[in-house]
């Protein structure tokens, strides 16, 4: 976590305009997508494990694709 007032071209290299402002990088990469949610613990919880959820599933036949918790991903 940084402060931009000791950490001045942090914000204009990741494009902050507002505070608080939560940025995700994965695997070194800054991901598009910014978190807009609640800023709480269990809401900030919720959403790394929404990230950290793989991506692909085996489906073994065409009614397993009813089984799938789409309340895991995030539009």
């Amino acid at each position: 976590m940084y402060n931009e007032c000791t950490v001045g071209q942090l914000a204009g290299r990741f494009h902050v305009s507002k505070y608080p402002t939560l940025k995700m990088f994965r695997f070194g990469s800054l991901v598009k997508r910014e978190y807009r949610g609640q800023r709480s613990v269990s809401a900030l919880t919720n959403f790394v494990r929404t990230q950290l959820v793989v991506p692909v599933s085996r489906l073994n036949t065409p009614d397993d694709i009813y089984s799938i918790d789409v309340s895991l991903f995030q539009y």
